[in-house]
C-alpha cells in the first residue's frame, strides 16, 4: 500500500478542526490504545483503516469529509458535539504530535522546507534593511534569521524535522507579519517602545545596551504570544527537539551581538549577559522555556550533550 505521504499529512492538518473533538476515540480504532502516533503513523494508519472498508474506499491516508463519514458510522457519532478538546501531552496526536522518533526515520518535506528558506531569506532581507535604515528592531530581526537558517540547515539532527519546520514557519511568519505592518496590539507597543530608544539615543550618548533592550522586548513579546499561539495553533514538538534549538538561539543572539559590537567584545558581552539576565528578568530561555511547559504539560530538558550542528557556511 503506498499513499503520497507528505501530501496525506497536510490534508489531515486542514480537514483536522472537523475530527480533532472524536480523537480520542479515533485513535483507539486505527490502532493507537496505548501510544500516541506521530502524523506520518496517523496517515499510515488511516490508510491501513480505509484499506479494511468495505465497500472499499480509496486509500490515500487522508482523514477527509468520505472517510470521516464512514468513520462516524463505525464509532457510532451521529454529531460528534462539542466534545472535549485534547490535551497536548503524549497520549494525544493533534494538531501535531510530540510523541519521539528515530532520527532519520522521518522524510523531509520538501515543501515545507522551502518555505521556510524564503522565510530565512527574507528575515536576513528585513534585517539589512533596518540595518540601513538606522532602525533598532535589526538586532532582534537578524538574531531571527540566524536560527531560521540554523534549523533548516540541521533538520537531519531532530527526531521530529516537519513538526519543527511547521512551528517555526507559524512563529516566524506572524513576526514578518508584524514588521511589515501587520502588528498585534502588544507588537506595536513594542515597536513604540524601540523608536523611543532609538530617538534616545540619537539625543544622548548616555544610553548604553538600548539596542539589547529593544531586542529583549521584542524577543519577550513573541515568545509569550506569538510562540504560544503557534504552539496552540500548529501543535508541540518533542521536548528534546524543543531544547535543543535552544543552542540556536544563543547563536543567534550572538550573531547579532558581534554584528553590533564586534567579535570580541560581542562574544564577552553575550556571555556576561547570560549571567547577568535572570537576575534582572531578561532570560529567554526561561520565557521559551515557560511558554512550552504551560502549552504542551511537558518539562523542557537541558539541550542533549551530543546534539552537534553544523555551522553556516
Amino acid at each position: 500500500m503506498s499513499i503520497h505521504i507528505h501530501r496525506a499529512v497536510r490534508s489531515n492538518f486542514s480537514y483536522l478542526p472537523t475530527w480533532q473533538p472524536a480523537l480520542g476515540r479515533i485513535l483507539p480504532l486505527i490502532g493507537f490504545a496505548n501510544r500516541c502516533p506521530d502524523e506520518y503513523e496517523f496517515a499510515r494508519a488511516i490508510a491501513r483503516w480505509q484499506g479494511s472498508q468495505i465497500p472499499p474506499m480509496k486509500v490515500d491516508g487522508i482523514l477527509g469529509p468520505l472517510t470521516w463519514s464512514r468513520m462516524k458510522q463505525s464509532l457510532q457519532i451521529s454529531n460528534p458535539g462539542p466534545m472535549a478538546r485534547p490535551r497536548a501531552d503524549l497520549r494525544y496526536w493533534g494538531p501535531q504530535s510530540f510523541a519521539p522518533a528515530k532520527l532519520g526515520s522521518e522524510p523531509i518535506d520538501p515543501d515545507l522546507l522551502a518555505r521556510n528558506r524564503q522565510v530565512e531569506q527574507a528575515l536576513f532581507q528585513d534585517a539589512k534593511k533596518f540595518l540601513d535604515a538606522g532602525d533598532f528592531r535589526w538586532f532582534f530581526t537578524l538574531a531571527h534569521a540566524h536560527i531560521t537558517r540554523q534549523i533548516n540547515d540541521n533538520l537531519r539532527l531532530f527526531q521530529r524535522p516537519n513538526a519543527l519546520l511547521r512551528l517555526n514557519l507559524h512563529f516566524a511568519e506572524e513576526f514578518l507579519r508584524a514588521i511589515n505592518g501587520q502588528t498585534h496590539e502588544e507588537w506595536r507597543r513594542a515597536f513604540e517602545f524601540c523608536a523611543s530608544l532609538q530617538r534616545g539615543s540619537a539625543q544622548t550618548s548616555a544610553l548604553v545596551f538600548e539596542v539589547e533592550f529593544c531586542g529583549a522586548r521584542m524577543a519577550n513579546v513573541h515568545i509569550h504570544i506569538d510562540l504560544s499561539s503557534a504552539l496552540n495553533d500548529v501543535g508541540c514538538i518533542p521536548p528534546e527537539d524543543y531544547a535543543n534549538v535552544l543552542v540556536f538561539v544563543n547563536r543567534g543572539a550572538l550573531a547579532a551581538t558581534v554584528e553590533l559590537r564586534g567579535k570580541f567584545v560581542g562574544v564577552t558581552e553575550t556571555i556576561a549577559s547570560q549571567l547577568v539576565a535572570p537576575a534582572v528578568g531578561l532570560d529567554v530561555k526561561v520565557w521559551r522555556n515557560t511558554v512550552y511547559q504551560k502549552m504542551c504539560n511537558a518539562v523542557v530538558p537541558s539541550p542533549e550533550s551530543g546534539f552537534r550542528p553544523v555551522l553556516h557556511r
